[in-house]
């Protein structure tokens, strides 16, 4: 079921925002969140990307409070090695990558023929400004960096479609992802995650358009915020920038901080 988003995109920090989400807050949750743009602010050099002091400590606090897990885009051990605190879950590679160490031989096999097919477009993607980044499951091909950037979707678009199999195409923030073909998204993951573990609802946080994918197919007793709003997005919340993530993780911890002491046995 989707929820309506023009009528229920609230301000995450506004006074009826936090009232929602703190009426929606639960102890046994899931608390998921992106990691570029979300945990750490979007920087021109990707190996440069961390959280900041705050909000690793924050997460630190979260995660003695709460089930936390971290979905992102990147190799789950290239997130790992950035987070600078250790959450229960860690997806990686836009929910191909998991911490039950599974790995799906086919997708091996199709990134080993995709790659021996890119070699011969090195030059071209170089030349146009195009960064490709091996993340052994999937590729990102980065255009931030490129002169004309409408010329370089063009170049991905023409590479694109003389891969096989033609892959799943996921959109960024200057970036396309090459997905193996019916390789899960970042919701069909924490899905997968919730229904292992047993968690009923979730708490998902995220920016980008991987993250969209999340909000267009959550349940509608989700908790999902967006990081910078977007006009019909069918995020339940939104954040105007980066720099607000830890306000509202600050709101989590006071809220569950609050559930936990009501729970326990008076003396």
């Amino acid at each position: 079921m989707h929820v309506d988003p023009v009528a229920t995109n609230l301000y995450a920090l506004s006074a009826p925002g936090q009232k929602t989400i703190g009426e929606g807050i639960q102890l046994g949750m899931l608390y998921a969140f992106d990691f570029d743009g979300t945990l750490a602010p979007i920087v021109a050099n990707p190996e440069q990307a961390r959280p900041s002091q705050s909000v690793i400590r924050h997460m630190q606090i979260l995660c003695e409070l709460a089930e936390v897990a971290v979905v992102s885009g990147r190799r789950m051990e290239d997130v790992r090695e950035r987070l600078g605190f250790t959450p229960h879950y860690l997806i990686g590679n836009h929910g191909i990558e998991n911490d039950d160490g599974a790995r799906d031989e086919s997708a091996d096999e199709i990134m080993s023929a995709w790659r021996k097919s890119l070699e011969p477009y090195a030059l071209r993607l170089r030349q146009a400004g195009i960064l490709v980044e091996d993340k052994g499951l999937s590729f990102s091909l980065h255009y931030r960096t490129a002169r004309d950037r409408t010329q370089a979707l063009a170049t991905i678009d023409d590479i694109a479609n003389t891969l096989e199999p033609r892959p799943r195409r996921i959109g960024g923030k200057f970036v396309v992802n090459f997905l193996p073909p019916g390789a899960p998204d970042k919701f069909h993951a924490l899905q997968a995650l919730m229904t292992k573990r047993g968690f009923r609802s979730a708490f998902f946080m995220g920016d980008d358009v991987t993250d969209d994918l999340v909000f267009d197919q959550a349940p509608a007793h989700w908790l999902t915020i967006r990081v910078e709003r977007l006009e019909g997005s069918r995020a339940r919340f939104y954040l105007s920038s980066q720099n607000e993530v830890v306000l509202l993780i600050q709101t989590l911890i006071n809220r569950l901080t609050a559930l936990s002491a009501a729970r326990r046995p008076l003396p």
